[in-house]
């Protein structure tokens, strides 16, 4: 899968999308960076832009670009650029998007973008178009799922908007789905706007972060995500390996990312919660550099505004553990208060069920 820009007639601002150029022999023009094929690889790490947020778009829109502008003078072997969603703050604003996307643009870098909260709607794919969307399965306004492969690693976008188990439900038949189509896929890296294990005040454990773990760690458990990529909380945190909401080697990294503007931030719980292996909140914008190789995921942390390093980790390529079926619960159930019972009642006689007539 390789990256190509594309910029539409009657637009006025980028519109950066993904194909599959390989397949038909071309190099999409302006890619300078374009080595989908290596088995090593380096690739950007970024946090809600959120351009408006601040109350004076030229300097979001100047910090964003400092951030990045900085991050690909020092680091030269960035392939592309993966951010975690709310890249504006008004969906509907074409001025906030020509800030995010212009300093993108210069960049000369492809983009893999991930629908946030506030760019939830229509105008988010009028500006992206990602491959391998599937507009069926957890989907908004702002598109379903996406997915794509680069090197050795498979990288599965999930709209994170709805909360409902449906969505739920659906985002694991999705990504079950890019597994199956890429079986020799060396890492299983998932991204999604809504940070499931953040170290934000009052929203590190609200009953938004809760419900979205409870549905999403078990599928990532099964179906064994190497990374979770986030964000939303504009403050930086990374958990060690866990499985089963406990550290496990064997287990995903999760890793929310700080503001890489500096547009808005968000000061970190006391105390730190139990799952929070480093965290940080200096109000400063931040970046995050992601090396891949055959057998680790590097995480490399820093200040966008001087560099200065905030956070280094390496996660070795372990086995996942199978669960007790080798593929794992059909479905992860939300308890409802006055219905689990009856839910989780049913829920045991379908998997008995199941298990009798095998």
């Amino acid at each position: 899968m390789k990256f190509h820009k594309i910029i539409p007639v009657a637009a006025m601002v980028l519109v950066l999308a993904m194909a599959m150029a390989a397949a038909a022999g071309a190099v999409p023009p302006g890619e300078a960076r374009d080595h989908a094929d290596a088995v090593s690889f380096s690739f950007l790490l970024a946090g809600d832009p959120q351009l408006g947020s601040g109350g004076d778009l030229e300097r979001d829109r100047a910090g964003w670009e400092d951030t990045l502008s900085k991050a690909l003078e020092t680091w030269d072997d960035i392939q592309f650029l993966v951010t975690v969603g709310d890249h504006v703050h008004n969906a509907g604003s074409e001025e906030e998007y020509g800030a995010f996307l212009g300093p993108v643009e210069r960049a000369g870098i492809p983009l893999a973008p991930t629908p946030g909260n506030h760019d939830n709607a229509a105008s988010y794919l009028a500006h992206f178009s990602p491959p391998n969307l599937n507009n069926k399965k957890g989907a908004t306004k702002a598109g379903g799922g996406y997915w794509y492969t680069w090197g050795g690693a498979l990288f599965m976008h999930l709209n994170s908007n709805r909360t409902d188990i449906f969505a739920a439900r659906q985002h694991r038949a999705f990504m079950k789905a890019a597994i199956a189509q890429n079986p020799g896929a060396a890492w299983r890296i998932v991204v999604f706007h809504h940070s499931i294990y953040s170290a934000a005040a009052g929203r590190a454990e609200n009953a938004d972060a809760r419900k979205r773990r409870a549905q999403y760690v078990p599928i990532f458990d099964e179906l064994g995500i190497d990374a979770a990529l986030m964000g939303h909380d504009h403050s930086y945190c990374r958990t060690e390996p866990m499985r089963g909401g406990k550290p496990d080697p064997a287990g995903t990294l999760y890793l929310t990312a700080n503001s890489a503007s500096g547009s808005k931030y968000y000061g970190l719980q006391v105390p730190t919660p139990d799952y929070a292996a480093r965290t940080s909140q200096d109000y400063a914008p931040g970046i995050t550099k992601v090396d891949v190789t055959p057998g680790t995921l590097a995480f490399t942390t820093v200040r966008g505004d001087n560099l200065e390093p905030l956070d280094a980790y390496t996660l070795p390529k372990t086995a996942k553990p199978p669960t007790e079926d080798g593929t794992g619960p059909a479905y992860t159930i939300y308890i409802i208060a006055g219905a689990s019972v009856v839910v989780m009642i049913a829920f045991a006689a379908v998997l008995l069920a199941k298990r009798r007539r095998r």
